[in-house]
């Protein structure tokens, strides 16, 4: 699941893709930097509580990329 966030994320022009991307308020994040505090550092989140999507492939558009430690 959390490849299909980062997939979802912005891409940042001129970056490669695979490692850099934009979080749902524009801040750059690294992706490798999981968890950590720091200001390229992101976090996975749900718009909606996981236990409500088991199973529910169609609700992967309701998770959010991540979140920034900005």
């Amino acid at each position: 699941m959390r490849q299909q966030c980062w997939e979802k994320a912005e891409k940042i022009k001129g970056r490669d893709p695979e490692r850099w991307r934009r979080d749902p308020l524009g801040n750059i994040v690294f992706g490798k930097l999981v968890g950590c505090p720091g200001c390229l550092c992101h976090d996975y989140d749900h718009i909606v509580p996981y236990s409500s999507l088991q199973g529910r492939k169609k609700h992967i558009r309701k998770l959010s990329g991540f979140t920034g430690y900005s």
